[in-house]
């Protein structure tokens, strides 16, 4: 599952634009909107709509759940923070 899961995220980046792109990697990385909105060149509010629209291609693409499921932590993980 895990190779599919990757083959379906590269195939959903490669249909998004750069500037989502931009969105997502600086987003992966820790930045801030603020930060994300200086690299773009746009307000804060306006890479909150630009997340929106990428949640609603990736939910399309994937389901209700795909969002959900990319957020939650593994359960190693969890048993590691014990």
């Amino acid at each position: 599952m895990h190779s599919g899961r990757e083959m379906d995220w590269a195939e959903l980046i490669a249909g998004l634009d750069d500037r989502s792109v931009t969105v997502i990697v600086e987003t992966a990385q820790g930045q801030m909107n603020r930060e994300v909105a200086k690299i773009l060149r746009v307000t804060p509010a306006r890479v909150t709509q630009m997340k929106r629209k990428i949640a609603g291609t990736i939910t399309q693409a994937w389901g209700a759940d795909a969002l959900a499921c990319a957020a939650h932590q593994p359960a190693w993980r969890m048993a590691m923070a014990r």
